[in-house]
């Protein structure tokens, strides 16, 4: 039987790198949830890949953090072809506060 895409080492980095550009940006996600107009689960549930994300959520997301989406998938696309059969960890526990700093 087929993996679910969303479950693909390609995908888990994707969200790892959308979590990371998050941090980076020292945005919470309870503030990309006010900024989209979203709850702040929702937000949790894309950063655990407990609910997929399309592309224009991926679009809004980025733009609520100050990121672009075509440097986004630029970036995603030159390590997920550097990543071979390899597994990517995604932090199942969602992390709520941005690092100060960071």
């Amino acid at each position: 039987m087929r993996k679910k895409a969303i479950y693909t080492p390609r995908y888990k980095l994707m969200v790892r790198l959308l979590r990371d550009a998050r941090v980076n940006a020292n945005v919470t996600q309870a503030e990309v949830a006010r900024r989209l107009g979203r709850n702040e689960s929702q937000i949790s549930r894309w950063e655990t890949c407990a609910l997929r994300l399309d592309l224009r959520d991926l679009d809004e997301y980025l733009g609520a953090i100050g990121a672009d989406l075509v440097e986004f998938a630029a970036e995603w696309k030159r390590l997920a072809d550097d990543l071979g059969n390899g597994d990517v960890e995604v932090k199942l526990s969602g992390q709520k506060r941005a690092h100060p700093g960071a």
